[in-house]
């Protein structure tokens, strides 16, 4: 077949473009009939043109011999047969947890809350669930990432959809031990948090964080010191035993290390790059975004349309080294290491349709099913579990779900009376002056100073503090 859908590009491609892209990727294309995996076959050969096959196994003689013109209508049914929920392994090294992604699409989403589906964790293949959550768009967000903590004793993690057909496992490290990577997100909005790499593939110049069981694994690797940048080698409980992690990033490859990569079932490669030179753009969840119409980038591969950039080709013009994208439509650039979304939109401040809850307490004990995030003069953080307490300056604000919950802020302080008030005056302020009915003219008396006001005209005296608070109104 000539065209696939393209899972990572979201569009249907032509198999001679695809051919121009990595031809190795698994599960990146799927077959526009049936859906399932097919891959480029015939991409350097001489004498067919490439074309899209199915995996050995997967073959359906209709879809072999079907040439591919569906368009758009593929393409729709094609995504509609893909996998409804999308999961990811995350180690947040901040906190030294590690969690589990889960992405609903917007209609699946409202397909599960209309059948009432629970989302269900297990540590174990036939053990109860320890977490259940209610799958509603109180507890997601469409096309969005939440992430569950991980309380695990074993290496596995389990995860079922009540009511559905949908079971899957993840094994968090590796069984062996090899290191597992987690690369470490550029973004901001990350907080930390690195996504676990299951592709395998590894390139220079990307930060990395590996766990390995066995200590040696990583002293295997950080002992190519002109090669590879190495934190100092943490030790973290994890799974009812100690396992080890650091920071990782490969400066330069050497046949010594691609053979060591190798030996750990991972390539070794040179990172690609794209530098978003014009217009400026800010992040929102991971998507670069500007209110420009177009973006002028700068490759270290070239840019083609339909196969590693999600545009049409009059969306795209060279000049010399810097490539122009047209951004009327969302564009999507997938190759190598590099994952890069663009989109414009209108800069506006967040607006919920449904208020924020208002909480006034003087401390705030954070947990781990949801962020908390404290708001002062010194700027805007995430709080680690514990109790922490809130200044009349700052305020915590609860998220689940990428949205805000709730606010907590310190209760007002109650004002003493004006008895009070007066009393402490009279006690600690011991200045006096003649009374003179000139002092308090103008004045709007409450009752508790006309009270002291008689007083004063009986002992021709008024305590000097007293009046400015009269004057003020506070007594």
């Amino acid at each position: 077949m000539l065209q696939a859908f393209d899972t990572l590009l979201q569009r249907t491609v032509e198999a001679e473009l695809a051919a121009k892209n990595r031809i190795d990727e698994p599960f990146r294309y799927e077959c526009l009939c049936c859906g399932e995996e097919v891959y480029v076959a015939a991409a350097k050969s001489t004498k067919k043109a490439a074309h899209f096959r199915h995996r050995r196994g997967n073959s359906d003689r209709e879809c072999e011999l079907y040439l591919g013109r569906m368009g758009i209508d593929g393409a729709q049914i094609a995504a509609k047969k893909r996998a409804h929920i999308r999961t990811e392994v995350y180690y947040d090294i901040k906190q030294k947890m590690f969690y589990v992604g889960i992405l609903f699409q917007e209609e699946k989403l409202k397909e599960f809350e209309g059948k009432s589906c629970v989302l269900e964790f297990f540590s174990a293949c036939n053990s109860v669930p320890y977490e259940s959550i209610a799958i509603n768009q109180q507890n997601f967000a469409p096309d969005s990432m939440v992430l569950f903590p991980l309380k695990l004793t074993t290496n596995d993690c389990y995860i079922n959809i009540s009511g559905m057909n949908y079971r899957i496992r993840h094994e968090i490290l590796y069984s062996n031990d090899f290191p597992t990577f987690f690369k470490i997100s550029p973004n901001e909005d990350t907080n930390g948090k690195s996504k676990r790499i299951v592709g395998g593939k590894i390139y220079t110049a990307t930060p990395y964080y590996i766990i390995a069981r066995d200590r040696n694994a990583i002293q295997k690797i950080a002992k190519h010191r002109e090669h590879v940048s190495v934190n100092q080698i943490d030790e973290i409980d994890a799974f009812g035993s100690t396992v080890y992690g650091t920071n990782l990033q490969i400066l330069s490859a050497n046949a010594e290390l691609v053979d060591l990569f190798s030996y750990f079932n991972f390539d070794l490669e040179t990172a690609q790059s794209v530098l978003q030179l014009w217009p400026p753009m800010y992040s929102v969840e991971g998507v670069l975004c500007t209110d420009g119409k177009k973006a002028y980038l700068r490759s270290t591969f070239e840019l083609v349309p339909h196969s590693n950039i999600s545009c049409e080709t009059d969306a795209l013009r060279k000049f010399d080294s810097l490539f122009e994208v047209d951004l009327s439509y969302p564009v999507q650039i997938c190759f190598n290491n590099v994952d890069i979304q663009f989109e414009q939109q209108q800069y506006s401040s967040l607006r919920m349709d449904q208020p924020c809850e208002q909480i006034t307490v003087p401390t705030v004990n954070v947990t781990e099913c949801s962020s908390f995030y404290l708001i002062d003069a010194d700027g805007y953080r995430e709080l680690p579990v514990g109790i922490h307490f809130i200044t009349e300056s700052s305020k915590i604000v609860q998220y689940r779900s990428n949205y805000p919950v709730a606010v907590f802020k310190r209760p007002k302080p109650i004002p003493p009376s004006r008895v009070e008030l007066l009393r402490d005056v009279l006690s600690y302020y011991k200045v006096t002056l003649p009374f003179d009915e000139q002092l308090i003219i103008g004045c709007n008396l409450s009752a508790v100073a006309q009270s002291y006001i008689e007083e004063c005209r009986i002992t021709n005296i008024i305590n000097k503090k007293a009046l400015d608070f009269i004057k003020a109104g506070k007594v």
